[in-house]
């Protein structure tokens, strides 16, 4: 029998409950680089010419950035060479209160912007938040951040592919620093793929959900994986003591 995503996750917390998953900081000596290159990644890729993805997170409530930063969050990638994507999700960092943010390069220019939607509100600390990246026409995406009280939406114009050719999703932690990082246990729920229609459904093991790739830190994986009748998996992440 299937199991849902919230018994997974029930199961999951009483694993590990008594271990790293509760926000403890990361072992000294962790070697992350600094805020412009040399991050480590707790992430996992998924989808094969996808248009677009959405993904629930939980809003830890224990977030430290160290002596870098650290976000939850997913990049919805082009398959260029030259790259491009669009990411989203929440961050802390050294000098901010921790926020939502979303980040794009531009393969035409090779240019990197990062935009903040706005800081964290006290009532989704410890809650789920929707995060989403959909393609709606020729170059054109949006862009939705959905919780208790955040209800964002933006308009992006970017050449990611021509038409509809799609691209793919990773999603995961990512960490920059040297010391000091803390995050507890965030689920990334209800993991759904848009396709070359721009219509919207759970990941699959079509969907070629891969397996984690972890530098440890941060820590992360598929404790779900993808399949027909779980509702897109769950795939946790934290940081960082070993």
């Amino acid at each position: 029998m299937k199991q849902s995503p919230r018994r997974c996750e029930i199961q999951f917390v009483l694993l590990l409950s008594a271990g790293c998953t509760t926000g403890q900081v990361a072992p000294q000596g962790y070697s992350c680089g600094d805020p412009s290159k040399g991050h480590c990644y707790a992430q996992a890729s998924v989808g094969d010419h996808l248009t677009g993805f959405q993904t629930t997170i939980g809003v830890v409530s224990t977030f430290l950035p160290g002596d870098g930063f650290v976000n939850n969050e997913f990049w919805l990638n082009n398959y260029r060479g030259s790259g491009g994507w669009i990411e989203i999700g929440y961050q802390a960092n050294t000098v901010e209160l921790p926020k939502y943010f979303w980040a794009k390069v531009d393969p035409d220019t090779h240019l990197y912007q990062s935009f903040d939607i706005g800081t964290i509100p006290s009532e989704e600390v410890s809650t789920r938040v929707t995060f989403d990246v959909h393609q709606t026409g020729e170059d054109t995406f949006v862009l939705s951040v959905d919780g208790t009280t955040t209800h964002f939406t933006a308009t992006v114009t970017i050449n990611l592919w021509d038409g509809t050719y799609g691209g793919y999703v990773m999603l995961g932690q990512e960490l920059s620093g040297m010391s000091g990082a803390a995050a507890s246990l965030a689920m990334f729920v209800d993991n759904q793929a848009y396709d070359q229609t721009y219509q919207r459904h759970f990941l699959t093991e079509a969907d070629n959900p891969s397996d984690d790739l972890l530098d440890k830190p941060p820590y992360g994986g598929w404790f779900q994986k993808p399949a027909a009748g779980n509702q897109g998996g769950v795939f946790p992440t934290y940081c960082c003591k070993e």
